[in-house]
């Protein structure tokens, strides 16, 4: 009897291990997430959303203005977000009502270049970085007005780039203020996770690529050191699907559709504490 039960249990598992193989995705299913965090975008109808990076259960706030990027400010715990057309500007917003306070301090002198941008709060040094898919790449003080136009994104080898997001890690609140900080970005070019190295310069590092193809609406965030979340819509789909992506190697691993009005506009992680 203990013959046959032990080549029983020999059976079961070598069966077990076998179904694994044939069905990657019931591997796939077992990697744990990162930990939960709350998300706040804008949808295609102009409403700020909340939703909850795991269950995606999606919760309207209420409307506010059509956003084109947002981040939550490490130095204040305050959600900021940019319009673009004509007359751009960078407001801040109730993550409770979705009203927003124009930013009086910041003035744009005409529009911004490019058609999609990307927007990140520097955790270190408190400034906000602008991004498009034009090569912009600007750095805000949102106290003083004070605007710097950096070196235009760009790789060494002088091929062309097409970064559509960025996020800086280490987004702890209260600030780190500690200046070790890095601000990745993604290249719907090449698919693929990428540092600004250094920012200021403009210079573009490939860490990996992510796996999928990613379109142009297309957005990104961190919350603290290493929880990585990416959206976008993906070839024939109609809303926006969340992905969380390794640091290390750019791979990003789906997460699930996120259920909105629309794919959204906009979008940002809450702040880790």
């Amino acid at each position: 009897m203990f013959a046959f039960v032990l080549r029983l249990m020999v059976i079961v598992c070598v069966l077990s291990i076998a179904s694994a193989l044939v069905n990657p995705k019931s591997r796939v299913s077992a990697l744990p997430l990162p930990s939960p965090h709350s998300a706040y975008a804008v949808d295609w109808d102009g409403n700020l959303i909340e939703f909850d990076t795991h269950t995606l259960e999606v919760r309207v706030i209420g409307p506010t203005l059509p956003f084109v990027g947002l981040d939550f400010r490490v130095s204040n715990g305050r959600l900021y977000g940019i319009t673009d057309g004509e007359t751009p500007q960078i407001h801040w917003i109730s993550p409770e009502t979705g009203e927003s306070t124009p930013v009086e301090a910041v003035r744009f002198e005409g529009p911004l270049p490019g058609d999609i941008f990307g927007i990140d709060f520097n955790p270190a040094s408190d400034r906000l970085r602008i991004i498009s898919d034009a090569d912009m790449n600007w750095r805000v003080d949102v106290e003083s007005g004070r605007i710097w136009q950096d070196g235009r994104l760009h790789y060494e080898d002088g091929s062309k780039a097409n970064v559509v997001a960025l996020a800086h890690d280490m987004n702890h609140e209260p600030s780190p203020r500690s200046g070790m900080t890095t601000c990745y970005g993604i290249d719907a070019l090449r698919d693929a996770l990428v540092i600004l190295d250094p920012p200021g310069d403009g210079t573009l590092r490939i860490v990996g690529s992510l796996g999928i193809d990613v379109g142009p609406l297309t957005h990104f965030d961190i919350a603290g050191h290493d929880t990585a979340y990416l959206v976008t819509i993906l070839p024939g789909e109609r809303w926006s699907t969340l992905f969380s992506v390794d640091l290390k190697t750019g791979k990003a691993t789906r997460v699930g559709v996120i259920r909105a009005r629309g794919p959204l506009r906009a979008f940002a992680l809450e702040l880790a504490h």
